[in-house]
């Protein structure tokens, strides 16, 4: 990243920078959604049905002022604390980079998109122009919407580095 801004600031450019919060990312992924994405991303049809078997047989149960509920199954989230759950959600969330690439705004240097940089439920947005970044809030909030994801406005941020234009 700061490789990125340097290569903008020191051509007299501004970055934009936007960073994004998905609340309760991991939670919230749709297991079907999940599936669809794997397979799409060209996972063996034979894991998606191993993760579906596997998911389909987790039961849950609620503890409340001592109380047990009944067992219930779940149709999103990831297995916090599973060694393939990191990989499972970095093929769901990818559709982000994907849709951000194809806009056709956002940094690149020498044709490489470096517009969006993911870690976790954590996104980050660079864009040379306010417009490019509104554009890329705006496809984001789109895919987010696809996905069945929110994002947490309350830990999202936004700032400029570098010349900074008025926006008119």
């Amino acid at each position: 990243m700061n490789f990125t801004i340097k290569h903008f600031v020191d051509r007299g450019s501004s970055v934009y920078i936007s960073s994004l919060d998905i609340s309760k990312a991991f939670d919230r992924v749709s297991h079907y959604k999940m599936y669809k994405s794997l397979l799409e991303a060209g996972v063996p049809v034979i894991i998606i049905v191993l993760l579906h078997n596997w998911y389909s047989k987790l039961s849950y149960a609620e503890r409340w002022n001592g109380c047990m509920s009944a067992y219930f199954t779940a149709g999103s989230g990831v297995r916090q604390g599973s060694c393939i759950s990191p990989a499972i959600f970095n093929v769901f969330i990818n559709l982000f980079v994907t849709c951000l690439r194809d806009l056709g705004v956002g940094c690149c240097i020498s044709s490489i998109f470096l517009g969006c940089i993911l870690y976790a439920d954590d996104i980050l947005l660079l864009s040379p122009t306010v417009s490019g970044l509104q554009n890329m809030l705006d496809k984001c909030a789109e895919v987010a919407s696809m996905l069945s994801l929110e994002f947490n406005v309350t830990k999202s941020q936004c700032v400029v580095i570098g010349k900074c234009v008025k926006a008119r």
